[in-house]
């Protein structure tokens, strides 16, 4: 993947998001923010939020993903 692309997909992730894409692999960092459970009760909502982030990145089913959490 060439530069251009790489810087391009880095802009258009959310500020909490950090995306290193090599030829060998895509790194994304996740920064965690914060609990949805505490917003939905903040804010008085009648839904909570999800926990979940959208990544833009998939696999195929049956693909080995490796996770690696820090603490």
């Amino acid at each position: 993947m060439n530069a251009s692309v790489n810087k391009r997909l880095a802009s258009e992730c959310n500020a909490t998001l950090q995306l290193v894409v090599t030829d060998q692999k895509s790194t994304l960092r996740a920064v965690a923010l914060g609990s949805a459970e505490a917003a939905y009760k903040m804010e008085g909502r009648k839904n909570y939020h999800s926990h979940f982030q959208p990544t833009g990145r998939y696999v195929r089913r049956g693909t080995v993903l490796t996770v690696t959490v820090e603490p």
